[in-house]
């Protein structure tokens, strides 16, 4: 019995381990493919506890040919999109993830070049891999229709013409921005800060409104 078959027996589950190369390639086709995430994750979740020889359906299997009995290497394939995101992987006591390639990766005198890499890699080539979380979609930004935007600038010439008030302008110009977003929700009678990303966004940001906030002191 075999360090496989004995990591099998007693139930564990593999290590993922990965190369560099499988770390780049990932994420192209994760956002290629909308599916190759989950994919991938069942897959992996299979092979944990799989036995050796046990395929993942019947597009899991040993590479063809002479040149792949290597039982250092033991390198399958499996298409996780077929014919489109083929993973290259080897398979121990650990799950050790080569590439990821499309058809034409494992076909003709491409399978040569593939063999002298995974032969090059040793287990220092190799690193923990987990599957990345989805990041979290952004929040939609408000849009401020063309009236709202005009009464936004509008606000510039209300305070230059206060002397009360320009010293929200010359505040603002020094990057003290608070009072002034007080009167911009004010003009635009909204209640509370949940449009000041539009706010900024359609002043062009804090630097623009720093500048505008220059310009309308000096008239």
């Amino acid at each position: 019995m075999n360090l496989s078959e004995l990591f099998e027996e007693d139930g564990q589950k593999r290590l993922v381990v990965a190369t560099q190369r499988f770390f780049k390639e990932y994420p192209k086709f994760a956002k290629k493919y909308t599916s190759f995430k989950n994919n991938l994750k069942d897959f992996l979740l299979f092979r944990e506890t799989a036995r050796v020889e046990e395929p993942y359906g019947n597009k899991d299997a040993k590479l063809a040919g002479n040149i792949w009995r290597d039982s250092r290497l033991n390198l399958r394939r499996v298409h996780l999109i077929h014919g489109k995101a083929i993973v290259i992987y080897g398979i121990t006591n650990e799950i050790r993830l080569v590439m990821i390639g499309e058809h034409d990766d494992i076909e003709g005198t491409a399978v040569n070049k593939l063999v002298a890499y995974a032969r090059s890699l040793t287990p220092e080539d190799y690193a923990i891999f987990e599957i990345p979380d989805d990041e979290p979609e952004a929040p939609a930004q408000d849009v401020l229709n063309k009236q709202q935007a005009y009464d936004l600038k509008s606000v510039f010439l209300l305070l230059s013409r206060s002397p009360d008030d320009r010293r929200v302008l010359q505040d603002a110009a020094n990057g003290k921005i608070d009072d002034f977003m007080d009167w911009a929700r004010m003009t635009l009678d909204f209640d509370d800060d949940s449009h000041d990303q539009a706010i900024m966004a359609t002043l062009g940001g804090r630097g623009m409104l720093m500048k505008n906030a220059a310009e309308a002191l000096s008239r």
